[in-house]
């Protein structure tokens, strides 16, 4: 194990704060906490701070300005320099970009107690900065103060390019073939940090606002489910995987029937048997056996043996070759050594 991982592994954030502050007055330390959410993750506006301690917002951004410039004047100290040395290590990690959740995931080994004290921490280095998001389409996200960010704006605007002229989800490897001067590293933490462009649970990238990457409703989950499976499928299999695949809601689960209700008001999905969908755009169309069966014979403009116009039927319905035998009897006409033709 390098000597970097060994000591990102053993070091505790909250503790080099607790070091590193404590020639700050009580009330100041308490207001750091306060603003970072050290030691609890709880971050409160200038305001709530303000009124807890009987100060101006202005006052709580002052004192909090001078807590992370106090800090930032020990950088020579052994505990500053391996708080400084982790985050920097770890931004160095993901191509000099990645996002501030991901940072904190990443570096607190999920102790919520250490989350407030590498943001506070961030607040006071020099190697690394958060991005304005106002300017930049990104989250909110950290980067070393010396990336190249024309570079990076320059491959987010090949990929969005990208996206839209497949106007598609597409597959990592696509950028990787199609975006220049990057590495296949480099492209993948460069979008993993983008508002506009997101990766969805089938490792499917595309433009967020598209349907089958934001999954905001019902509806839309039933169409991502059914395009990844890329076979028809049964409306209570669709919920299953809905929940499989972690699309559902924390702690709520699909309900078939709702996943029914939408199936049948969308015109994107079609009914091919007793309860399964598939969707239109693989060729299904909406009606009942006979309107398919009347649609084969039409095209053909000529009578059809009934195993052909059998195995026509069962290409796009999931139904039993007896119904579609009794809709031959039943609705057409009979004409030849068993061919049917419609009924005049």
């Amino acid at each position: 194990m390098s000597q970097n991982k060994q000591q990102k592994n053993n070091f505790l954030f909250i503790e080099a704060f607790e070091v590193l502050t404590t020639d700050l007055p009580d009330r100041s330390r308490s207001i750091l906490r306060d603003r970072y959410g050290i030691g609890t993750n709880d971050q409160r506006t200038l305001e709530a701070i303000g009124q807890k301690h009987g100060v101006t917002r202005e006052r709580v951004r002052q004192i909090v300005v001078g807590g992370v410039d106090s800090v930032r004047a020990k950088k020579n100290e052994q505990m500053y320099g391996s708080a400084d040395t982790c985050i920097r290590c770890a931004v160095e990690n993901k191509s000099g970009i990645i996002k501030e959740e991901d940072l904190l995931y990443d570096l607190s080994k999920q102790q919520v107690q250490d989350v407030g004290a590498i943001r506070f921490f961030i607040m006071c280095s020099e190697e690394v900065d958060y991005l304005n998001e106002k300017k930049l389409p990104v989250e909110t996200t950290v980067a070393l103060v010396d990336l190249d960010m024309k570079k990076w704006e320059d491959i987010h605007r090949q990929a969005l390019e990208l996206l839209e002229n497949e106007d598609k989800t597409i597959e990592l490897d696509l950028f990787q073939e199609k975006l220049t001067d990057v590495s296949s590293k480099e492209v993948e933490d460069y979008l993993r940090v983008s508002r506009e462009i997101q990766e969805n649970p089938f490792g499917k990238w595309g433009i967020y606002s598209w349907d089958d990457i934001a999954l905001k409703g019902i509806r839309e989950k039933v169409y991502t489910v059914l395009q990844e499976s890329n076979e028809p499928l049964h409306f209570r299999e669709i919920a299953k995987r809905i929940d499989a695949y972690g699309l559902s809601k924390k702690g709520r689960k699909a309900h078939p029937q709702t996943v029914h209700n939408e199936l049948i008001k969308d015109d994107r999905f079609v009914l091919i048997g007793r309860g399964t969908y598939a969707l239109a755009a693989w060729g299904y169309e909406t009606g009942t056996v006979k309107d398919v069966v009347t649609e084969v014979l039409n095209k053909e403009e000529k009578p059809l043996q009934k195993e052909e116009i059998v195995k026509r039927v069962l290409a796009v319905r999931k139904v039993k070759p007896t119904t579609v035998m009794i809709n031959l009897h039943n609705h057409f006409e009979r004409v030849g050594n068993d061919e049917y033709q419609v009924r005049k």
